[in-house]
């Protein structure tokens, strides 16, 4: 009896080792079957991670770009409020209102220094071709002497000059940043979004298709 029951049991191994062969034969089949249909599927998914990694980057650099003009803005601000407040001591007579003027005149400058400097910070492998750093440190270097040329009438009129200058630059460095920002690196974002777009749109069609067979 114990005999026989072993011999049913070894039996009956021997069917379920060939039933399991017959379901993973089954099972390669069908993995096969879905994997000629979803080979270009997987192809899109890849590539539109790869364009949507690569938007995430770009729009990153967008933003420094954004950041950067702001700063570029507030520095021909401040010194265009450094060049009108200079610009004012030459009729003012009033020691006192003369002393703050000057040093309001200092003060916006050193912003209007400081606020080039974090803009070149935004873009830090971008060559500016307005405000260099050279230009920056230059202009560090004559609000030094902001009070003595407070008192020479010829070095008055240079620092005005000076601080002129600067604001036009500061102002042109504002307008090539917007430019460059609008006309290239965000149409650079545009077409990285119609690509999305386009595999986006072509993969759930694909995805349908799949479905259908």
């Amino acid at each position: 009896m114990r005999a026989r029951s072993e011999e049913e049991i070894s039996k009956l191994s021997v069917r379920v080792q060939h039933l399991q062969k017959l379901y993973e034969s089954q099972e390669l089949i069908i993995k096969n079957l879905a994997g000629s249909k979803s080979s270009n599927t997987g192809q899109l998914e890849r590539e539109l991670d790869r364009v949507r990694s690569y938007r995430d980057t770009l729009v990153s650099g967008e933003l420094s770009w954004k950041d950067a003009t702001l700063f570029a803005q507030d520095s021909a601000d401040y010194s265009r409020t450094a060049y009108k407040s200079w610009h004012s001591l030459r009729t003012e007579e009033d020691e006192s209102i003369r002393f703050r003027q000057a040093l309001k005149t200092r003060d916006s400058m050193h912003q209007a220094a400081l606020c080039v400097r974090m803009a070149q910070t935004m873009l830090p492998g971008v060559q500016f071709p307005y405000c260099t750093s050279r230009e920056v440190y230059a202009i560090l270097q004559v609000i030094e002497y902001l009070f003595t040329d407070l008192q020479v009438s010829e070095r008055f009129g240079h620092a005005l000059e000076v601080y002129k200058s600067f604001n036009k630059r500061a102002t042109a460095l504002t307008q090539w940043l917007k430019q460059t920002t609008d006309e290239t690196i965000h149409k650079d974002v545009e077409e990285v979004d119609e690509r999305i777009n386009d595999l986006a749109n072509t993969l759930s069609q694909e995805r349908t298709m799949n479905r259908v067979r």
